[in-house]
Protein backbone atom coordinates (compact mmCIF):
# COMPACT_ATOMS: atom_id res chain seq x y z
CA UNK A 1 0.00 0.00 0.00
CA UNK A 2 1.64 3.47 -0.90
CA UNK A 3 2.37 5.73 1.80
CA UNK A 4 -0.45 8.14 3.37
CA UNK A 5 -1.11 10.71 0.78
CA UNK A 6 0.56 8.61 -2.11
CA UNK A 7 -1.50 8.04 -5.19
CA UNK A 8 -1.52 4.84 -7.93
CA UNK A 9 -3.94 4.76 -10.65
CA UNK A 10 -5.05 1.47 -11.89
CA UNK A 11 -5.59 -0.06 -15.64
CA UNK A 12 -9.23 -0.45 -14.95
CA UNK A 13 -11.78 2.56 -14.23
CA UNK A 14 -11.01 3.15 -10.01
CA UNK A 15 -12.67 5.08 -7.17
CA UNK A 16 -10.80 6.84 -4.73
CA UNK A 17 -10.55 5.55 -0.95
CA UNK A 18 -9.81 6.56 2.51
CA UNK A 19 -7.43 4.74 4.08
CA UNK A 20 -8.57 4.47 7.71
CA UNK A 21 -8.32 2.46 10.92
CA UNK A 22 -6.56 0.17 8.42
CA UNK A 23 -9.93 -0.21 6.04
CA UNK A 24 -10.80 0.88 2.58
CA UNK A 25 -13.73 3.61 2.34
CA UNK A 26 -14.82 4.22 -1.23
CA UNK A 27 -14.62 8.49 -1.63
CA UNK A 28 -15.48 10.15 -4.81
CA UNK A 29 -13.85 10.62 -7.78
CA UNK A 30 -13.86 7.29 -10.60
CA UNK A 31 -10.21 7.83 -12.17
CA UNK A 32 -7.57 7.00 -9.43
CA UNK A 33 -7.19 5.46 -6.30
CA UNK A 34 -5.67 7.63 -3.73
CA UNK A 35 -4.36 6.02 0.10
CA UNK A 36 -4.66 9.11 1.88
CA UNK A 37 -5.04 10.57 5.39
CA UNK A 38 -8.21 12.87 5.73
CA UNK A 39 -6.70 15.50 5.76
CA UNK A 40 -5.20 14.57 2.58
CA UNK A 41 -8.56 14.92 0.84
CA UNK A 42 -10.95 17.89 0.31
CA UNK A 43 -13.47 18.87 1.55
CA UNK A 44 -16.15 17.21 -0.24
CA UNK A 45 -14.49 13.82 -0.11
CA UNK A 46 -13.76 13.97 3.77
CA UNK A 47 -18.04 14.43 3.80
CA UNK A 48 -19.00 11.51 1.52
CA UNK A 49 -16.43 9.24 3.38
CA UNK A 50 -17.73 9.78 6.61
CA UNK A 51 -21.54 9.41 5.06
CA UNK A 52 -20.35 6.03 3.75
CA UNK A 53 -18.50 5.01 7.20
CA UNK A 54 -21.74 5.86 9.06
CA UNK A 55 -23.53 3.83 6.16
CA UNK A 56 -21.12 0.81 6.97
CA UNK A 57 -21.80 1.22 10.38
CA UNK A 58 -25.33 1.17 10.13
CA UNK A 59 -25.39 -1.97 8.38
CA UNK A 60 -22.91 -3.83 10.16
CA UNK A 61 -25.13 -2.90 13.50
CA UNK A 62 -27.88 -3.99 12.20
CA UNK A 63 -26.31 -7.48 10.59
CA UNK A 64 -24.51 -7.94 14.07
CA UNK A 65 -27.62 -7.39 15.61
CA UNK A 66 -29.33 -9.58 13.19
CA UNK A 67 -26.44 -12.74 13.66
CA UNK A 68 -26.91 -12.90 17.45
CA UNK A 69 -30.35 -13.12 17.21
CA UNK A 70 -30.20 -16.14 15.03
CA UNK A 71 -27.74 -17.78 17.46
CA UNK A 72 -31.10 -18.14 19.26
CA UNK A 73 -32.22 -20.85 16.76
CA UNK A 74 -33.43 -20.52 13.11
CA UNK A 75 -35.93 -17.89 13.03
CA UNK A 76 -38.11 -16.22 10.00
CA UNK A 77 -37.82 -12.48 9.13
CA UNK A 78 -40.85 -10.77 11.53
CA UNK A 79 -39.43 -12.82 14.75
CA UNK A 80 -36.58 -11.85 14.05
CA UNK A 81 -37.60 -8.09 14.11
CA UNK A 82 -39.79 -8.83 17.29
CA UNK A 83 -36.73 -10.35 19.07
CA UNK A 84 -34.37 -7.45 18.79
CA UNK A 85 -37.18 -5.06 19.30
CA UNK A 86 -37.76 -6.72 22.92
CA UNK A 87 -34.60 -6.95 23.90
CA UNK A 88 -33.91 -3.67 23.23
CA UNK A 89 -36.86 -3.04 25.02
CA UNK A 90 -38.32 -0.96 21.88
CA UNK A 91 -35.47 1.31 21.91
CA UNK A 92 -34.36 -0.17 18.15
CA UNK A 93 -36.98 -0.51 15.63
CA UNK A 94 -36.04 -3.00 12.69
CA UNK A 95 -37.96 -1.98 9.97
CA UNK A 96 -38.78 -4.39 6.81
CA UNK A 97 -36.97 -2.03 4.40
CA UNK A 98 -33.44 -2.39 6.86
CA UNK A 99 -34.10 -6.18 8.00
CA UNK A 100 -34.65 -7.87 4.26
CA UNK A 101 -32.16 -6.27 2.56
CA UNK A 102 -29.98 -7.08 5.16
CA UNK A 103 -30.80 -10.43 5.31
CA UNK A 104 -30.00 -11.08 1.82
CA UNK A 105 -26.54 -9.41 2.07
CA UNK A 106 -25.81 -11.75 4.74
CA UNK A 107 -27.20 -14.64 3.19
CA UNK A 108 -25.05 -13.91 -0.21
CA UNK A 109 -21.82 -13.80 2.09
CA UNK A 110 -22.64 -17.55 3.50
CA UNK A 111 -23.07 -16.30 6.75
CA UNK A 112 -26.81 -17.35 6.86
CA UNK A 113 -28.65 -20.10 5.47
CA UNK A 114 -32.23 -20.04 4.51
CA UNK A 115 -35.13 -22.30 3.70
CA UNK A 116 -39.18 -22.05 3.35
CA UNK A 117 -41.04 -23.21 6.45
CA UNK A 118 -44.42 -22.24 8.43
CA UNK A 119 -44.69 -20.09 11.11
CA UNK A 120 -46.44 -20.54 14.17
CA UNK A 121 -49.56 -18.71 12.77
CA UNK A 122 -49.73 -21.01 9.71
CA UNK A 123 -47.86 -18.74 6.94
CA UNK A 124 -45.08 -19.75 4.74
CA UNK A 125 -41.98 -17.50 5.50
CA UNK A 126 -38.41 -18.26 4.94
CA UNK A 127 -36.46 -19.18 8.05
CA UNK A 128 -32.79 -17.95 8.58
CA UNK A 129 -30.21 -19.53 10.53
CA UNK A 130 -27.02 -19.63 11.06
CA UNK A 131 -23.92 -21.32 9.33
CA UNK A 132 -20.49 -21.85 11.07
CA UNK A 133 -18.55 -18.89 8.90
CA UNK A 134 -22.02 -16.87 10.78
CA UNK A 135 -21.00 -17.56 14.05
CA UNK A 136 -17.32 -16.94 13.70
CA UNK A 137 -18.48 -13.49 12.57
CA UNK A 138 -21.15 -13.18 14.99
CA UNK A 139 -18.58 -13.42 17.79
CA UNK A 140 -15.97 -11.19 16.00
CA UNK A 141 -18.45 -8.65 15.62
CA UNK A 142 -19.87 -8.76 18.90
CA UNK A 143 -16.30 -8.09 20.30
CA UNK A 144 -15.82 -5.31 18.14
CA UNK A 145 -18.65 -3.80 19.48
CA UNK A 146 -17.50 -4.14 23.23
CA UNK A 147 -14.14 -2.44 22.28
CA UNK A 148 -16.29 0.14 20.59
CA UNK A 149 -18.78 0.69 22.56
CA UNK A 150 -16.57 1.12 25.39
CA UNK A 151 -14.21 3.50 23.77
CA UNK A 152 -17.43 5.60 23.42
CA UNK A 153 -18.34 5.13 26.84
CA UNK A 154 -15.07 6.16 28.24
CA UNK A 155 -15.34 9.48 26.31
CA UNK A 156 -18.72 10.36 27.08
CA UNK A 157 -18.44 10.09 30.42
CA UNK A 158 -15.08 11.47 30.75
CA UNK A 159 -15.37 14.30 28.16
Amino acid sequence: MPAAGATSTADAPAAKYLDYLGTRHQVADHTQIIWAAPSALSPEDRLLAARNERQKLLHGALETLILRTLAQGPMHGYAIARWIEERSRDAIAVEEGSLYPALYRLERKGLLEAEWGVTELERRAKFYRLTDEGEARMEAATAEWDRFSAAVAAVLRHG
